[in-house]
Parts: structure tokens; C-alpha cells; sequence
């Protein structure tokens, strides 16, 4: 190999390809079947229970590159016809989604459905390195009337508690946009 590739970095992506990587295996971390990109957008993952977030159960999250795909991989079935924009807002009963979790400000770009049936206190809670993990800037209100957001995947931090009836579309604010490693779903059930 030339020298001036590895001065470029060939060198270095060739050792680096070569070298085995092993990490050591955590209990109960989350497995990300599809990490999101431009081309799957759509993420979604299941409530966890009260009891599996006490246990330290972290969220197994993946993505498609479809809304539609994204709603069945939880159980939920789209309305046949319905676009996106129907299927995140007050057009669609809020059944089966208790909140929808936005990497943009806006409600918009990739986004991350999470499938309940309960406003009980159970929730999400990401891994380090996962793609969601310190990435929410925006959560649209579902089946749950509250939603609490933490810095700190274990429950504390700095915290932020959205309210709203379903498809209220509320900004993290300065401390937590983009911060955010764990969320709660509380409050009255929305229609």
C-alpha cells in the first residue's frame, strides 16, 4: 500500500476492519434491528411494564421505511388510506400508541412510535449508544394525557413533563431537547 493512503486514513480503515470488535455483554440491553436512517424513518417499540422498567429493561427499538410497517411490527393496524399526518394527529383514535417521539422540534423527520395500552407509569428507557438515546426534541401527545421526560435513563436528571389531549404536539425545552435517555406515560387516557 502506498504510503499516502495510509496518511489518508486507508492504513488505518484497513487495521481497524481487520481488528475483531468485542464488547461485553449488558443484561437487558436493547437490540436495535434497524438503526434509523433517511431511508427508514419510522421507528416504533412497546411499552415497557412498570415492573420491567424497576428491573432496569431497556427498550428494543426498530425502524422501517414505512409508517405503516412501523404501526404493524407493534400491533396496531393503520386505517386503510390514512397518510401520516392523519396517523399522528387528532384524525386517528389514539388507541394502541401512547405518545410519538420526534427528533426534530417541528414533528417532524424521524420519529418513534411507542405502542401501549396503559398511561400507568410505564415506559421507555434507552441504552447508551442507542439512536434515540439523547435524541428527542419534540413528543406528540397519543393515548397518554402526560408524558415525563429524564436525562438520565435510570429515572432522574433533569426532568420535563408534557401535557396534552391526543395529537398535542409539545417542544422539549432547552434542558432536555436532545437530552432525553428515558420517558414515563402517566395521566388520564385520551380519546
Amino acid at each position: 500500500m502506498p504510503a499516502s493512503s495510509f496518511v489518508r486514513g486507508g492504513g488505518l480503515a484497513a487495521l481497524a476492519a481487520a481488528l475483531p470488535l468485542v464488547a461485553p455483554a449488558v443484561a437487558g440491553a436493547a437490540t436495535v434491528s434497524s438503526p434509523p436512517s433517511v431511508s427508514q424513518p419510522y421507528c416504533s417499540t412497546h411499552e415497557l411494564t412498570p415492573e420491567q422498567l424497576a428491573a432496569g429493561e431497556t427498550s428494543e427499538i426498530t425502524c422501517y421505511s414505512t409508517l405503516s410497517d412501523s404501526l404493524r411490527a407493534v400491533g396496531v393496524d393503520a386505517p386503510k388510506g390514512a397518510g401520516v399526518d392523519s396517523l399522528v394527529g387528532t384524525q386517528v383514535a389514539a388507541s394502541g400508541i401512547a405518545a410519538v417521539h420526534y427528533k426534530a422540534s417541528g414533528g417532524t423527520g424521524e420519529y418513534l412510535s411507542v405502542a401501549g395500552d396503559g398511561c400507568d407509569g410505564g415506559g421507555i428507557s434507552f441504552s447508551a449508544g442507542e439512536s434515540w438515546n439523547d435524541a428527542i426534541a419534540s413528543t406528540r401527545h397519543r393515548l397518554c394525557s402526560q408524558v415525563k421526560h429524564y436525562s438520565d435513563n435510570d429515572y432522574t436528571g433533569s426532568i420535563q413533563t408534557t401535557n396534552g389531549g391526543n395529537g398535542a404536539l409539545v417542544p422539549m425545552n432547552s434542558a432536555l431537547s436532545r437530552q432525553v435517555s428515558a420517558i414515563r406515560y402517566l395521566g388520564s387516557m385520551n380519546p
